[in-house]
């Protein structure tokens, strides 16, 4: 799974360090899911509909921890046959997750919620 996020065409760009900063406005307008295969929507059908809200640049963000095979050959394969339904847009992807602050962080905090000794709602309860 990944998101593929916007700006609208009609949206003026922010001053670089204005958008997406914490506890400021997203660096996107609209996002929608998309999956590479087997599920709907597909990349081409997210990006359609990401058109069909009027936005031109484009921006992928695969839901992998690391980059192989979907993140540097399919997904931009599939991008960019989307693309061709669509040449005003544009398009990149970001990197994979990889090992981001945020990712360990999170990380951290689900063991924690599944190894506290004073949380009753996991007692007895086999950690999986």
């Amino acid at each position: 799974m990944f998101a593929l996020a916007a700006a609208l065409a009609d949206e003026p760009a922010a001053p670089a360090g204005q958008r997406g900063a914490p506890g400021g406005q997203p660096a996107w307008d609209v996002v929608e899911v998309a999956f590479l295969d087997v599920l709907r929507p597909d990349i081409a059908d997210g990006y359609a509909a990401l058109v069909d809200a009027g936005c031109t640049r484009i921006v992928a963000h695969p839901f992998f921890l690391f980059a192989g095979r979907h993140t540097a050959h399919d997904i931009p394969a599939a991008l960019a046959a989307a693309q061709a339904s669509h040449p005003q847009t544009s398009w990149t992807v970001t990197e994979p997750l990889g090992l981001h602050p945020g990712v360990v962080t999170a990380v951290r905090a689900r063991v924690a919620e599944r190894t506290e000794d004073d949380n009753p709602d996991l007692a007895g309860e086999q950690l999986t």
